[in-house]
């Protein structure tokens, strides 16, 4: 007769609780770098903005206005509501390829680098 693999349920329980306690405190999930940005731009232009790719690609390549506080390294971007997703999609691929060192910042630090000369906040 074979041996049975018997699961604690206790201990179970324990590992789902630290998994689930990582994930949710961002130790397993990091922020993407503007290398992720570029490679999932890169591939939405291609194929039309689907998945997880393209829905990466607009939410950091066409940033809100969001406030970071007084003290952040995000600069505002204020885009007209005339300008085109792919144009700016465009915009930052171009971006992450000539300042190629804003590959290694966070996303949206990356493209709001990119994008506030061009987009500026006035106010």
């Amino acid at each position: 007769m074979k041996p049975v693999l018997k699961i604690n349920p206790v201990l179970l329980c324990l590992v789902a609780y630290v998994l689930l306690s990582m994930l949710f405190n961002g130790r397993v999930m990091a922020t993407p770098s503007g290398a992720n940005l570029l490679t999932a731009c890169e591939y939405s232009l291609i194929n039309g903005f689907q998945g997880i790719k393209g829905q990466m690609c607009i939410w950091y390549a066409a940033p809100c206005d969001c406030s970071y506080g007084e003290e952040s390294n995000v600069p505002r971007v204020c885009l007209p509501a005339a300008v085109a997703t792919e144009t700016l999609v465009q915009e930052v691929i171009a971006g992450l390829l000539k300042q190629t060192e804003l590959q290694a910042e966070e996303a949206n630090v990356a493209a709001a680098l990119i994008l506030s000369p061009t987009y500026p906040c006035l106010d």
